[in-house]
């Protein structure tokens, strides 16, 4: 009998990753995404900035210029969370689950366009957003924002992929998980409001969720709070996570092979 040939769990999400790449560039193209999307991001991060104007001087502006800034990579982030559902309404979940391969690692990596997309879109509206308004960094700040604006990314990402999971779970979600998930963040990451403003129970939550730590290490380097080991604070970033990929990964092994067992994987 003639072996099945296996892929591995990289090349597993390599595919994956460069398939969900296509499909993209089939449905947007590049005027598209930057005349479009790309200028909405943009007004969406100069509301939040002119109410700083309005209302406060030009430090509050910084402060929230650079704060909704991480704030739409996270949007795009939790948009991921209906990747698991969508593969199981589509048919292909099943198919994936039985393949001589690790399914998961190619379920969550179908969307990884999202990381790209996310770190770009963001870098083009905080560099024109700071010529518009006025914001300097210093040029060393500068040359390490892009690194950490990427983890962030990563971070916001696996974020999504948490949600996925639940979705997967509980499809009573799909409508709400990803603004529930993103109004979480604006909340409670610092975005608009410094996080030691919420009580010590609040701001341990907050210390769990993408984009806290990495905009800490950005406000440092800008100027806008003392230097607060920006290094760690990207770890930290990283290690977030690292963390909520470990628990969707967890999750969905759990509960789709449980579905798979039972015989219900393609029925919702």
């Amino acid at each position: 009998m003639t072996a099945v040939p296996t892929v591995g769990v990289a090349g597993a999400a390599r595919a994956a990753a460069t398939a969900g790449y296509h499909e993209f560039r089939a449905m947007i193209d590049l005027r598209t995404w930057l005349g479009g999307y790309v200028v909405r991001l943009a007004f969406q991060v100069v509301f939040f900035t002119m109410v700083g104007r309005f209302v406060g001087g030009q430090e509050l502006v910084h402060f929230l210029l650079v704060g909704n800034i991480l704030a739409i990579i996270a949007m795009q982030g939790v948009a991921n969370s209906q990747t698991v559902l969508h593969e199981r309404i589509g048919g292909t979940l099943m198919l994936l689950t039985a393949s001589p391969t690790d399914g998961l690692a190619a379920i969550l990596a179908r969307n990884a366009i999202r990381i790209v997309l996310s770190l770009v879109s963001s870098i083009l509206v905080l560099v024109t957003l700071m010529l518009a308004f006025r914001m300097s960094v210093p040029l060393s700040g500068a040359l390490l924002l892009p690194p950490i604006l990427l983890v962030v990314a990563v971070s916001c990402y696996c974020y999504g992929c948490f949600m996925a999971a639940l979705v997967y779970r509980f499809e009573w979600l799909q409508s709400a998980a990803s603004n529930v998930s993103y109004l979480a963040v604006t909340v409670l990451a610092g975005v608009n409001v410094p996080t030691d403003y919420w009580p010590r129970p609040v701001q341990l939550v907050s210390d769990i969720l993408p984009v806290t730590h990495g905009l800490r290490a950005v406000r440092a380097l800008t100027g806008q709070v003392p230097m607060a080991l920006p290094a760690v604070q990207v770890l930290l970033e990283l290690l977030v996570g690292v963390g909520w990929l470990v628990a969707a990964m967890f999750l969905l092994r759990r509960w789709i092979e449980a579905d798979r067992a039972a015989g219900r994987i393609d029925l919702r």
